[in-house]
């Protein structure tokens, strides 16, 4: 898999993903300040998980879901999953 992007969009934000070290979590999403950071210590296939748990946090935040954290994980992995077995050309 390539890099992470540099952001996303998420309605109408652009929300920047800055790798830092950070090491008392594989990454977290600011809503005050509308950031994803992903630790830059994390293997590749955990900052990618880590990244689309971060975007549904985003998501959860912005449309106010009020989803339990159990499901925003569970749905990180599930989607991490759907998306590294396709083939994208």
């Amino acid at each position: 898999m390539t890099q992470l992007p540099p952001f996303v969009r998420i309605g109408g934000h652009r929300i920047p993903v800055l790798r830092k070290r950070l090491p008392k979590h594989f990454g977290y999403f600011e809503p005050n300040s509308l950031v994803i950071t992903i630790d830059d210590q994390a293997p590749e296939s955990l900052a990618w998980e880590t990244l689309y748990h971060e975007v549904i946090e985003a998501i959860n935040f912005l449309g106010e879901y009020n989803l339990p954290h159990q499901t925003i994980q569970q749905l990180g992995v599930w989607m991490h999953q759907a998306i590294e077995s396709m083939e994208l050309k």
